[in-house]
Formats: C-alpha cells, sequence, structure tokens
C-alpha cells in the first residue's frame, strides 16, 4: 500500500510539472512584454506557456489546478491573439471547462 502511495505522489509530480513550467514562462512572458512590447522574446515565452498549460490542463486532477491552467490559457489568448480570436478561444476554453465534473457538480 505504500509502493502505490508513493507511486501516486511520483505520478502528481509529474502531473503538475507542466502546470508549474507553463507558469514560470507566463509571469516571464508578461514581465517581459511589460519591459518591452516590441521585444519578440515575451511571444515566445508566452506561447510556450500556453503549450504547457494546455498540456497540464489535460492531465491534472485538482479543481484548482485546473482552474489555473485556465487562467493561464486565458492570459496567453489575450496576449497573442487578435481580440476576436482571442474570444473566441476563451468561449471554446470555458466551453471545455464546463464539462469538468467538478464544474458541473457544482
Amino acid at each position: 500500500m505504500e509502493q502505490l502511495a508513493r507511486m501516486e505522489e511520483d505520478l502528481n509530480v509529474l502531473r503538475t510539472a507542466d502546470l508549474k513550467t507553463a507558469y514560470i514562462a507566463y509571469r516571464r512572458g508578461i514581465s517581459n512584454y511589460a519591459i518591452d512590447s516590441k521585444d519578440i522574446a515575451w511571444r515566445e515565452d508566452l506561447t510556450f506557456a500556453l503549450e504547457k498549460a494546455q498540456d497540464a490542463y489535460s492531465r491534472v486532477k485538482e479543481p484548482c489546478q485546473k482552474l489555473d491552467c485556465f487562467e493561464i490559457i486565458c492570459g496567453c489568448f489575450l496576449a497573442l491573439r487578435k481580440p476576436d480570436m482571442a474570444v473566441n478561444s476563451i468561449y471554446v476554453q470555458m466551453e471545455e471547462l464546463f464539462q469538468e465534473p467538478f464544474v458541473q457538480s457544482s
């Protein structure tokens, strides 16, 4: 039983690794944008953060982790896409979020 708990803990670390990586890249991208919006480095950081947050969203189990991913994804959509495209992307992401069991049960 102890070995099973250890394996579950290790799996949870792997599940949250993409979320942590996404968060770091997101913060760096937003900071770089605030310093110099003409520099392309922020766009690369936010594109990477978006990819990692989307990967993490499909892996994490806890509702608060799903919501953290959702927040990063939406922030990246707003920064990287034109307003109408960002709104459409956020709408699609919200529909996916609404299908989550923890949302439907509340």
